[in-house]
């Protein structure tokens, strides 16, 4: 290899010898970090494992969505929309003959309504940002699966409309056909049953064994409730969907029987107070 010369016709000395090439690597090294993004920063707007950063949220989500903060909060949270809710479906049931009558009431209790829902939302996300759902172990091939809990709800439901939708009949209310008003009334059982359901499995996880019977009294009772409202609901229907795009005002008043009838599930909101009881307690005691 030939030498670097120099202009005056010398030999310029190699910076590197042949023998320690990575002498200047070695330099590198020592040099202190330079400027730049962070690798939990980058500027592509991408995490270190090229998964895409979250984007950062408003200051009206965070105020609507807060962030989890402790097990104990989440369950407190859930309590508080139990309480609001329940409390809310025990004065409907108390004035159930003249709540549509009195506007103010009526709309308060609908907002109260919308409280204790918000309530339980944020704290069945605060719970589960702690207690994520296990993933369920498959030991067979996958394959289609049928919901066969959703349509065990579903057909019970709707079998249970029409029981008492021939014991009670329509009560002089507009009445769909009833080859629509039980396949909804279905339909409102699933959704109640879906629901609570859910909450009782949340206390068996957490719970001890006497809330655990006290879920599934929840749960139980609930389905009879959201049977008696989706016989409301069915018999209605029809009126309902008319209502939805043609006169709102009058809709919000027709919905006024179906909150009657759902009223008694302030004995359901009740029972899982006391069924999520132990694991509050287990959370206050755990918490350092």
């Amino acid at each position: 290899m030939t030498a670097p010369v120099r202009e005056g016709g010398g030999a310029l000395s190699d910076p590197c010898p042949q023998g320690d090439r990575v002498g200047p690597l070695r330099e590198l090294r020592r040099l202190p970090d330079m400027p730049g993004p962070s690798p939990k920063h980058r500027s592509d707007g991408q995490e270190p494992d090229g998964t895409p950063s979250p984007a950062p949220r408003s200051g009206l989500a965070r105020f609507l969505l807060p962030d989890p903060v402790s097990p104990g909060r989440a369950l407190s949270m859930l309590l508080l929309g139990f309480g609001v809710e329940g409390a809310t479906e025990v004065y409907q049931f108390l004035v159930r003959g003249d709540l549509v009558q009195g506007p103010l009431e009526y709309y308060a209790t609908l907002a109260t309504t919308l409280l204790g829902f918000y309530l339980m939302f944020l704290g069945i996300r605060e719970w589960h940002a702690f207690h994520p759902i296990p993933a369920r172990i498959r030991t067979a091939p996958p394959g289609r699966r049928w919901p066969w809990f959703g349509l065990a709800l579903w057909a019970g439901g709707t079998a249970g409309t029409a029981i008492l939708s021939g014991a009670l009949g329509s009560g002089g209310a507009p009445s769909a056909p009833f080859w629509i008003a039980w396949p909804v009334g279905g339909v409102i059982v699933l959704a109640f049953g879906s629901f609570f359901f859910g909450l009782r499995y949340e206390a068996h996880r957490f719970g001890s064994s006497w809330g655990d019977a006290l879920g599934w009294a929840a749960f139980c009772w609930s389905l009879g409730v959201a049977t008696l409202a989706g016989l409301v609901v069915g018999d209605r229907a029809l009126l309902l969907l008319t209502e939805f795009f043609s006169n709102w005002v009058a809709l919000i008043a027709s919905v006024g029987p179906i909150v009657v009838a759902m009223s008694p599930l302030f004995v359901t909101y009740a029972l899982m107070i006391g069924a999520f009881g132990p694991a509050l307690r287990t959370q206050r005691h755990s918490a350092p």
